[in-house]
């Protein structure tokens, strides 16, 4: 299998998001959770939540097995992203506020 897996791609996505996320909250001095739930809505692995559903109904466990599987590694890959970059201090984004208070002086 060549290049990255499916949780690899959504951690690496949701990093890229979150980071953004603040980035433009600490810019325009409103809450992240604005930009964090229309950033992260494309990433839940719902194509895979409703496959497992679909394996289990008809009876193939094994491909309900695998599929949820790989979903929830997508999901907790999403929640590990989201943390990791929460745990950034605030002053690693005040890069953003000093450009936006500089245009506020001109």
């Amino acid at each position: 299998m060549n290049g990255l897996t499916a949780p690899t791609a959504a951690l690496a996505a949701t990093i890229v998001v979150i980071f953004l996320s603040r980035t433009f909250a600490v810019r325009l001095r409103c809450p992240v959770t604005i930009f964090l739930i229309s950033g992260i809505f494309p990433l839940v692995p719902g194509a895979g939540i409703y496959w497992t559903a679909y394996y289990i109904v008809t009876d193939e466990l094994a491909l309900a097995v695998r599929t949820g599987f790989l979903a929830c590694k997508v999901a907790v890959a999403i929640v590990l992203g989201i943390v990791f970059v929460f745990e950034l201090p605030q002053k690693f984004f005040k890069f953003a506020a000093k450009k936006q208070e500089e245009a506020d002086d001109r």
